[in-house]
């Protein structure tokens, strides 16, 4: 395999494992400032990856959708997982 096919798998799988173990303990933590933090700026750069999209030209955009795939959509997803299984095994559950 290429380095640039091996950088297309690994820079998605690695940001995926850190914001997941980066949301995984700071709501282990109960850190709300933290978990808020992280959430904004996934949110910020998901955001600024659409407005780059929109004013793009030509083949410009291109950039942005990758950047939307390979790092958002695999950072957004971690920190999702990650904070709820953090939320899971602090025991916030309430059994009804």
């Amino acid at each position: 395999m290429l380095t640039e096919e091996i950088l297309v798998f690994v820079v998605p799988v690695v940001a995926f494992a850190l914001t997941a173990a980066a949301g995984y303990f700071s709501v282990k933590a109960r850190s709300l400032a933290a978990s808020l933090m992280l959430g904004l700026v996934w949110a910020g750069f998901t955001v600024a990856m659409f407005f780059g999209i929109e004013n793009a030209s030509g083949w410009d955009g291109l950039g942005y959708l990758i950047g939307l795939l390979f790092i958002s959509a695999p950072t957004g997803l971690g920190l999702g997982i990650g904070s709820l299984v953090g939320w899971l095994k602090n025991g916030n559950t309430s059994h009804a």
